[in-house]
């Protein structure tokens, strides 16, 4: 290698610097992505004369370009060089003897930004990335500085590992700097919060694994809206991983969401930019067994509201899930008390959403939760109130057929069911709906105030 290296001509900043497109020969190109060594040594013998096109490559204005700068320097229309070309198809030999004639090419980024290094990681060339590694430790080129440069979308190369699910080449990267997982990409994702997020799940496994993790930092575990790995892990089963990750099983939730609290047991109890928790989101459509596993390592997430006052149990009403409703149900026996920001129950919010089916199937196993089929939201209404407004004929119904439902319960308006339902009948709400609470209210008529058409 020259004494003078051109890492000094590329790194330049000052006012005294030019900046230079040398357009690569069309046979070094082709030889660098073939492997051709043979042709590659003719045509890397250093010689004057090579044409210079648009902006790249920077070097001094004293500097006699046409006739310093050799032929390894020439780069593609997207600005890669041999380099960025041999570490993207693993050509480790080619590599080493383009490092040991120019070094600086190292740390030169192509037109999105890559370097050799996230060229090589996209690849899954923990070979060739280990030699950059080594190459940039014992030349002239910061070591921490090859690592940790980020591209276009701000990715270091353990994001671009983390993206394609290449887990020994994250795990060589996290051994080598244990920084880059505290890195966050343009989307404002760590390496282990995109890792989940695409389903590269060998990827997230093996960073749980590493030993390498900087103490007291939070910055891994980040992504996007002040979400959490966790809040991403557990909507893992909604089908995510299932398409990138042949090997998927929904056992694979539980085990990732275990690791995850082991590793940072806090993140249980963070809430989103919406005030959600890990817990709502497995309530939007999630497993019962990952319920299970949160509300053991932390029962008051289920007492978590978010920004609008709705707490996991609404949701997984909201969305008739019934087994996860029974597992919070179990798991914290006063959730069935809580109340949104209307002041309604889990109940109420079933009904609302036309989940009476979930009603049905929670109250036959919990009998003793028939009380809250009575209780009033914030406008004193009941679910009764709630089913005739939705024009629900079957969740009329089914609260019909219920004894202990009253079917005479003034709202804050003053109107019984009956009320609300006379007051729809321009509304195409059914006539029969509208008998079968006459006939049910038929021994209360003393206390109904019917609605005036």
């Amino acid at each position: 290698m020259a004494d003078e290296s051109m890492t000094s001509k590329i790194a330049q900043t000052d006012s005294k610097v030019q900046t230079f497109r040398i357009a690569m020969n069309p046979k070094l190109l082709e030889a660098a992505r073939s492997g051709n060594k043979n042709i590659l040594d003719e045509l890397l013998r250093p010689r004057a004369g090579a044409s210079v096109g648009e902006t790249a490559l920077t070097v001094r204005e004293d500097a006699t370009t046409q006739e310093d700068i050799s032929c390894i320097l020439g780069v593609t229309q997207e600005g890669n060089t041999v380099l960025h070309i041999v570490a993207s198809r693993g050509h480790l030999e080619i590599a080493k003897k383009i490092c040991c004639r120019e070094i600086s090419l190292l740390g030169v980024p192509n037109t999105r930004l890559d370097t050799p290094l996230h060229c090589a990681a996209r690849a899954g060339d923990d070979k060739m990335v280990s030699l950059i590694i080594q190459f940039a430790r014992e030349g002239e080129i910061e070591e921490r500085r090859v690592l940790r440069v980020r591209n276009r979308d701000e990715a270091n190369a353990l994001h671009e590992a983390a993206k394609y699910n290449h887990a020994s080449m994250a795990k060589v990267l996290m051994d080598e700097d244990a920084k880059l997982a505290s890195m966050l990409n343009e989307a404002g994702m760590s390496p282990l919060y995109l890792a989940i997020a695409t389903g590269s799940l060998d990827v997230a496994k093996a960073l749980l694994k590493s030993s390498s993790w900087e103490k007291h930092s939070r910055a891994p575990y980040v992504g996007p809206n002040k979400k959490t790995v966790l809040h991403e892990a557990v909507l893992l089963s909604r089908g995510k991983a299932k398409r990138s990750h042949p090997a998927f099983t929904e056992d694979y939730v539980v085990e990732i969401t275990r690791d995850l609290l082991d590793r940072e047991p806090t993140l249980a109890n963070v809430v989103d930019s919406s005030g959600r928790n890990p817990l709502y989101y497995v309530a939007l459509g999630g497993r019962h067994d990952t319920v299970k596993l949160l509300l053991e390592h932390d029962r008051s997430t289920a007492y978590q509201p978010d920004a609008n006052g709705s707490f996991p149990i609404h949701k997984a009403a909201s969305m008739g899930n019934v087994r996860i409703l029974n597992q919070i149900l179990k798991q914290g026996p006063d959730t069935d008390e809580l109340l949104d920001e209307e002041g309604k129950n889990f109940l109420h919010v079933a009904f609302k959403k036309g989940k009476f089916d979930v009603v049905k199937k929670i109250i036959s196993k919990r009998p003793d939760l028939r009380k809250l089929l009575n209780d009033q939201d914030n406008e004193g209404n009941t679910p009764l109130h709630t089913a005739v407004k939705n024009g629900d004929q079957g969740c009329v119904h089914f609260l019909l057929r219920d004894k202990t439902v009253c079917v005479d319960v003034l709202n804050h308006d003053g109107f019984t069911p009956l009320d609300l339902a006379y007051g729809m009948l321009g509304e195409d709400l059914q006539f029969r709906t509208v008998k079968l609470l006459t006939i049910s209210c038929m021994f209360c008529l003393p206390y109904i105030t019917i609605h005036k058409l």
